[in-house]
């Protein structure tokens, strides 16, 4: 068994999980501009939306 070729496959493992990481915080900063960007858009529709509580006390919105 060679303990080089085992810690070269580690490396390329954890290259790809890098790239994953790095695809995941990518797609995260993506849904958080969308959110910022809809969230004045979310704001008037929440306003045209009555809210109501329900008998335990939890909110929900009727539509």
């Amino acid at each position: 068994d060679d303990a080089y070729e085992n810690v070269e496959v580690k490396y390329k493992i954890i290259q790809q999980k890098d790239e994953q990481i790095r695809d995941m915080k990518q797609q995260i900063i993506d849904m958080q501009q969308k959110l910022s960007s809809s969230t004045n858009e979310y704001q008037s529709l929440n306003s045209s939306v009555e809210i109501e509580r329900s008998s335990s006390g939890e909110r929900f919105t009727k539509i």
